[in-house]
């Protein structure tokens, strides 16, 4: 889980992504005011990135859409569908979970 202001180490850890890639990502973010970023008061070589009023309406926008898009294919699937569904994505989490209790390697960490 990341704190409300994560600093770029957070954010790289809990998503397990390229640091050059997430600093050319946070630019864009900073250039379309969708972030702020403020300097740490633990570690003045840290900044602070907090979503600005129009990063979370964008956000909560975002979340709508994809949680509309989730629905709309559910709701084509019948019960037996569903539950089987359910059942891989359970194995899937179960897969995840095993996988990040474990160190992560090169090969682990998303790159562009």
């Amino acid at each position: 889980m990341l704190a409300q202001q994560p600093n770029a180490s957070e954010i790289i850890d809990a998503m397990r992504i390229d640091k050059s890639y997430l600093s050319r990502v946070l630019n864009k973010f900073e250039k379309n005011k969708l972030i702020i970023k403020s300097k740490s008061e633990k570690d003045f070589r840290a900044s602070r990135i907090c979503l600005t009023d129009k990063g979370m309406r964008d956000l909560n926008a975002l979340n709508e859409l994809a949680d509309q898009q989730l629905d709309a294919l559910l709701k084509k699937l019948s019960a037996t569908e569903s539950k089987q569904l359910a059942l891989h994505m359970n194995s899937i989490i179960e897969i995840l979970d095993q996988k990040s209790a474990g160190q992560k390697s090169e090969q682990d960490i998303i790159r562009d």
